[in-house]
């Protein structure tokens, strides 16, 4: 071998070829090619894309096979629902699948348009835009080519007429081109056009109204309302007894799309309008017309609708926010009339006075003493003797409580003087006295929080409750029964005033799972109120302790680290035993007259002795 140097080139692959070389051809879009076109041979043609080319290069692959001359007039469409155009965003797609080559949006849109112009063929157009409309493509396009202008004229120069079929058809493209092209704002939707699908919607023509039009017109009012556009309009022209009988329509759809505009409706009026259309909703009328046609309609509601009647329950109380968080002025004197009148209601009977323990209200002479409020208000759990209005100045509940309990007076005035006596005269001694108005400005704050007074409906989280719709004040109601609830918890717990706070929290779970199970009427909800006494509370919770306890034992990290604890725990039990044998322990001496008392002297029997010498007696056995 020579001393000569052999020099030796190294040449790097190329990186993007180590390991895995790129397949040009696999980011090629295999696909296959049909049209409705052609005639006989209804077999599809393959297509090759390659990701460089345009996607129009396979409409002039494709008709250069099949002799067209333009393929500007063709595109790409999938086969499978819902059948849209084929776009750059979509073309990924592709690969694998059998499309149809069809007019292109350019042209169809064009023909429909061309239909809408001439008076014999609207129908037919507004059909075929009806059914096309919903393609983001096409519905792009036929705005770009004037065709929503086109549309809208149709409507505001009534040239279908009354025709049902025909503002079906009219209504749903509106509604599809303005949803899925970006150039259509809602802000089109107003003044001649707007008064006349308003015209529509107030003039019902009963079960007969064709429910496709009716949806449509409806959902065009909804998004309308919801985008802030001729809301002035629609306030001044929608009349709400209308709406309300549409609500027995007996489509379900149509019910569903009348809840939704009214709660838009809602939603967007300003303050006083808002106010007054709580109030119709609230009259009995429009309850009956919701329970009757709505919610006691026999079959399942659809999920759609059950979330409207949550939304329009949860708009409802909302109303109640604003008592929630107004703070009662302690020189309001109306305010402090209705306390007085609290008082009045609990501590008058129908004889001027109630007597308990031989005390009564009267003087000597049987005449009743002048009223003594401090000590009416100490009675009734006001913290605040001299002005009780002091006890609702913290928000939340505010005024509400005293609306509550104000309606509870008065409206269950029986149950209310009885559960006043309850708290007020129990014999147990005042640490066990439920100081009622604290209690009641509480369990305010407590429904409040659980019904989520003052938030906005969620979107899809949110329960429905059809008691909402059979009482004027169904707030109020809930309450009073809770109240009776309160005072039964109350005595089962055997509770002191320091007991307060457990008391609520035991009360607030007693709430909350009576509504898990969505009562249909108060009748409902007091028997299952009922039934979770502070006993079966209490076993429940301790049932779904254990069962959440033995779901977490199951749990990988912790069966891992008992696996890994065993053999240091097996040893640490080893060890104690044997040093419990080495410590040896005392026996109790007997003689025949019984036990003797152990002394220093008393023999002490080492177990390790007795251990080595078992051990000695096993090893010289086997030996």
């Amino acid at each position: 071998m020579t001393g000569r140097n052999i020099g030796i080139e190294l040449r790097l692959a190329d990186p993007i070829t180590i390991g895995h070389p790129r397949d040009v051809n696999s980011e090629i879009i295999k696909f296959g090619v049909s049209s409705p076109f052609r005639e006989g041979d209804k077999a599809g043609e393959l297509i090759e894309l390659h990701p460089s080319e345009p996607l129009s290069q396979a409409c002039v692959t494709a008709c250069q096979r099949w002799g067209y001359t333009d393929p500007s007039l063709f595109a790409l469409k999938f086969s499978e629902p819902p059948g849209h155009y084929v776009t750059d965003a979509t073309r990924r797609n592709l690969s694998g699948k059998l499309v149809m080559m069809i007019h292109s949006a350019a042209k169809v849109s064009q023909d429909i348009i061309t239909k809408l112009h001439d008076s014999s063929s609207i129908i037919a157009g507004l059909k075929e835009l009806s059914a096309k409309a919903s393609d983001p493509t096409l519905a792009e396009v036929f705005v770009s080519q004037d065709g929503l202008n086109a549309l809208l004229e149709i409507i505001e120069k009534d040239k279908i007429g009354e025709k049902e079929i025909a503002l079906q058809y009219a209504f749903q493209s509106l509604l599809d081109i303005i949803f899925n092209s970006v150039h259509a704002t809602w802000d089109k939707i107003q003044g001649p056009v707007l008064s006349k699908i308003l015209n529509y919607i107030n003039s019902p023509r009963g079960n007969s109204q064709e429910r496709h039009a009716l949806k449509s017109a409806l959902q065009v009012l909804e998004n309308t309302v919801m985008s802030g556009v001729a809301n002035d309009q629609i306030e001044k022209e929608v009349t709400l007894p209308t709406l309300i009988h549409h609500m027995s329509h007996p489509d379900r759809d149509v019910q569903q799309n009348v809840l939704s505009f009214i709660n838009a409706l809602l939603s967007k009026a300003e303050s006083t309008r808002r106010k007054h259309l709580a109030a119709t909703l609230n009259s009995k009328s429009y309850r009956a017309s919701v329970l009757n046609h709505v919610i006691n309609r026999a079959g399942e509601r659809p999920a759609e609708t059950n979330h409207q009647l949550y939304v329009l329950q949860t708009l409802l109380l909302n109303f109640l926010d604003e008592r929630k968080l107004t703070p009662v002025d302690p020189q309001d004197q109306q305010a402090l009339n209705r306390i007085k009148d609290l008082c009045r209601i609990a501590f008058d009977s129908d004889s001027g006075f109630f007597t308990y323990n031989g005390n009564s209200d009267a003087n000597s002479s049987g005449k009743k003493d002048k009223p003594n409020y401090s000590r009416d208000y100490r009675k009734l759990g006001f913290k605040n003797e001299v002005n009780p209005a002091l006890d609702f100045a913290q928000t939340p509940p505010g005024i509400l409580a005293l609306d509550c309990m104000y309606h509870l007076a008065h409206t269950h005035t029986e149950a209310y003087n009885k559960l006043v006596i309850e708290c007020a005269y129990r014999g147990a001694g005042d640490d066990f006295l439920l100081p009622f108005a604290r209690a009641s400005i509480s369990l305010t704050n407590v429904l409040c929080d659980i019904l989520r007074v003052g938030e906005p409906p969620g979107d899809q989280e949110g329960k429905f409750y059809p008691f909402f719709f059979q009482h004027e004040k169904p707030f109020e109601e809930l309450f009073c029964i809770c109240a009776q609830l309160l005072t039964k918890t109350w005595k089962e717990m055997r509770a002191t005033v320091e007991d307060f706070d457990k008391v609520f929290d035991v009360v607030r779970e007693q709430i909350r799972r009576a509504l898990d199970i969505i009562p249909q009427n108060f009748s409902a909800i007091q028997e299952k109120l009922l039934s979770l006494t502070f006993t079966e509370i209490t076993r429940l919770r301790a049932q779904e302790r254990s069962s959440r306890e033995e779901g977490e034992l199951q749990a990988k990290p912790i069966q891992e680290l008992r696996q890994k604890l065993i053999p240091e725990i097996q040893a640490l039990i080893k060890q104690n035993r044997i040093n419990f044998l080495i410590s040896g322990t005392r026996f109790n001496k007997f003689a025949s007259k019984g036990l003797v008392s152990t002394s220093a002297n008393t023999l002490k029997v080492h177990w390790f002795l007795l251990f080595h010498f078992c051990f000695a007696l096993l090893r010289s056995k086997n030996s």
